[in-house]
Order: structure tokens, then C-alpha cells, then sequence
């Protein structure tokens, strides 16, 4: 009989998916408990879901978005049609500057997720939504319809969503939502994981970890009889 893949999220497993991540012991039980709870179940699945969130999360090390961009970064990561030449110039990070000061950290994510662009594809309405809903959980779940949309699912409250989602719990349930609700199982069981990483991150930006990743996982649940 075939081994059940969450019971093999280990120690050891979450060392391929996350190797740089530190106290990878605390993280083993959210993500047992989130992929059991949204059904993520089969090998292809488990590899497919570990392989992303390290990406997204860097390693499960960064649970918020950080808007920490030189000028050059903003305009390489976002395009002009997100954010203006003279916008990466007066918000980016500035020579001597370690880290761009919060506030103007805020005035970047508005700039990025607010407008017409994030009324459309984020279903941001208020002139801060960009900096309250910015990437948050092991997923870096985004935008105020998102937010709403899982807040609603795990039975809370939209503006307790965000602390939540800093949690190792909230960080792998938010994960897990966004899964679900996007049907991601379906993505999971075609071959590759080219689709998956498109339906996750709106592109294939950080395919090239993710599947190296996805496939040492996959040789991993085999290995183990699963």
C-alpha cells in the first residue's frame, strides 16, 4: 500500500523544499496540517506546493513583502507601466541607504498595486489598499480581493488576516487557500510544473529553482513508497 504523502512532510523533506530556511522542525505540523486540511494530497501535489511557497517565501524567511528596491530593480522587476522613471528615482533606495525607510516603502506598493492596474487585477479601491494588502504568508497573498476572499474562508476577519498570515500556522493556511481555490490540483497533475508556476505567480519568474525543487521532491516521495 502506497505511503500517504503528507505523512512524509518531514524533517528531511522540508530540507530539499527549504534549504536555507532555519528551525525548519517548526514549520513540519502548519504544513501537514494545511495540505490535509485543502487537500493537497498526492505526490505531484505536496512537491508542487512546497516547491512554489519556497519561492514566494524565499525558504519560508519572508512572510511579508518587502519593497526594499534599488531605482534600477523597481523599473527591471515592474515595467514602466507600473511605475514611472522619475517614481524608481524619488521611492527607490538611495547611495548610502541600507533600507528604504518605510514610508516611502508604502508610497512604492501604492504605486505598484494601486490605480487602475490594481482596481483590475487586485481589486485594490482605496488609495492604501497597495500597502495593506501587499504579499503576506508563505504564498505572498495579494491585493484586498484575495484577502477578503480567504479571510471569508478561514473564518476571519479581513483586517485580523494580516497578522494571521505572519503565523507559521496562517502562512500555510493561506497558502493552502489559495491552492484550493485556484484549482491548482488540476494544474498539478499534468506533467511539468510550467502551468503551476503560472497559475501561482501570474508568470514563470522562479521556475527555474522551482523545478529542480519539484523534482527532488517527487524523487523523494517515490523513494519513500508513496
Amino acid at each position: 500500500m502506497a505511503r500517504d504523502p503528507i505523512e512524509q512532510i518531514d524533517l528531511h523533506l522540508l530540507r530539499i523544499a527549504f534549504p536555507s530556511s532555519p528551525s525548519l522542525h517548526l514549520w513540519v505540523d502548519p504544513l501537514r496540517d494545511a495540505c490535509r486540511e485543502f487537500g493537497i494530497d498526492t505526490v505531484r501535489e505536496v512537491a508542487s506546493f512546497l516547491a512554489n511557497i519556497a519561492v514566494e517565501s524565499r525558504d519560508l524567511t519572508r512572510l511579508e513583502e518587502s519593497f526594499n528596491y534599488s531605482p534600477e530593480r523597481l523599473r527591471a522587476l515592474f515595467g514602466r507601466h507600473r511605475i514611472s522613471d522619475e517614481q524608481c528615482r524619488r521611492l527607490g533606495r538611495r547611495p548610502g541607504e541600507k533600507v528604504v525607510p518605510i514610508e516611502r516603502q508604502r508610497q512604492i506598493a501604492n504605486v505598484l498595486y494601486g490605480g487602475k492596474w490594481g482596481r483590475e487585477n487586485l481589486g485594490n479601491v482605496y488609495p492604501d489598499d497597495g500597502w495593506l494588502f501587499r504579499g503576506c504568508g508563505a504564498k505572498q497573498l495579494t491585493g484586498r480581493a484575495n484577502y477578503e476572499k480567504c479571510a471569508k474562508a478561514l473564518g476571519m476577519k479581513v483586517e485580523d488576516l494580516p497578522a494571521y498570515m505572519r503565523t507559521r500556522e496562517g502562512a500555510c493556511r493561506s497558502a493552502g487557500w489559495f491552492w484550493k481555490s485556484h484549482n491548482l490540483d488540476a494544474k498539478a497533475a499534468t506533467p511539468g510544473v510550467r502551468d503551476d508556476r503560472i497559475a501561482i505567480n501570474g508568470g514563470t519568474n522562479g521556475l527555474e529553482v522551482v523545478e529542480p525543487r519539484f523534482n527532488k521532491l517527487v524523487k523523494e516521495l517515490l523513494r519513500r513508497g508513496c
